[in-house]
């Protein structure tokens, strides 16, 4: 089973793999793998090296700096950043021994769901607007805060951690969220959390 970890920048994603990670469970973060297929003849480095140019590499890997000016100023060249890394991120989650429960954290996720389409078996949500505009990084995914979350329908409660909804980021695209996890209040709140949820799937109480 592969469960995707979505959600803003600034939601508590990382705090959230972190807390699932120290449980004992399979994990896998996007943001690592890129940067490890960033290295000098690597996948990501040849595919960056060939859609930007040699200036946005070095002899030794992906420069991450120069490249992150263009992609955060830019939304097309964001996207065809994307555009280039996601297939490779797809091809490794896949690659994932499937007699195992996997959780992935995939921030690229709410913007290119159909970029992985069928790979996941749920996908949970973590919200908390007030902890994004908080966020150190804010400044950086500024054009973000434009985009709307809206509850195509309404959160229905089934516990006191497990929401199940639907999600729209933008107008395009919509996003089927299994499970919603907000997180407005602290790292104990979202711990505990997290946590149950990942029990209920590890014991296939949530199918």
């Amino acid at each position: 089973m592969k469960i995707c970890i979505t959600g803003q920048p600034g939601s508590g994603k990382s705090a959230a793999m972190q807390y699932i990670k120290e449980a004992g469970y399979n994990t896998f973060i996007a943001d690592e793998y890129v940067h490890s297929i960033y290295k000098a003849n690597k996948p990501g480095y040849l595919a960056i090296k060939k859609a930007f140019g040699p200036k946005y590499v070095t002899s030794k890997e992906v420069n991450r700096k120069v490249l992150g000016s263009l992609v955060f100023n830019n939304k097309l060249a964001l996207k065809k950043l994307n555009k280039i890394m996601n297939p490779l991120i797809k091809s490794a989650i896949l690659k994932l021994p499937k007699n195992k429960t996997w959780f992935i954290e995939l921030a690229t996720y709410i913007f290119y769901p159909q970029d992985f389409a069928n790979v996941f078996d749920k996908v949970l949500f973590i919200f908390s607007q007030q902890n994004f505009k908080k966020n150190s990084q804010s400044k950086k995914f500024s054009y973000l805060k434009k985009i709307p979350t809206i509850f195509v329908d309404k959160p229905k409660k089934t516990s006191s951690s497990i929401f199940n909804i639907d999600n729209r980021i933008s107008s395009d695209p919509i996003i089927n969220v299994d499970i919603f996890v907000n997180n407005s209040k602290n790292k104990k709140f979202l711990k505990n959390n997290i946590l149950k949820i990942c029990k209920k799937i590890n014991q296939h109480i949530i199918k």
